[in-house]
């Protein structure tokens, strides 16, 4: 009996620790509806876009980009990405590969297209 309690206690600070039983839904209150208790903790995913450079704004540290459909796309330079905002210029094609966090589309690298 001593050890079906350890295994069941260990098994469940496992649970714990690792994430898949949360507190809220363990003390019954429900979890959040996309499986994660804050959209701030949700990984940023990688996207790509190719297209002609609109508009440079340094102060800002944002530049618009226009895609081969007419799509434009505000975005904001990353720290690795800031440093190349003074050599963009009207017209260039790039290609931009970007993370989309809390509702911002953040550069992470941006190259000749």
């Amino acid at each position: 009996m001593k050890t079906t309690t350890r295994l069941a206690t260990g098994l469940l600070a496992t649970m714990l620790m690792t994430g898949l039983i949360t507190g809220p839904a363990l003390a019954g209150q429900g979890a959040h509806p996309s499986g994660s208790n804050s959209a701030s903790t949700q990984k940023p995913s990688a996207h790509r876009v190719t297209g002609s450079v609109v508009a440079v704004d340094q102060k800002a540290r944002t530049f618009t980009l226009r895609d081969g459909k007419g799509k434009t796309y505000t975005m904001k330079a990353g720290t690795r990405t800031a440093a190349q905002l003074p050599v963009l210029r009207e017209g260039e094609r790039v290609k931009v590969t970007y993370e989309a966090t809390d509702g911002e589309m953040v550069a992470t690298s941006i190259s000749a297209a």
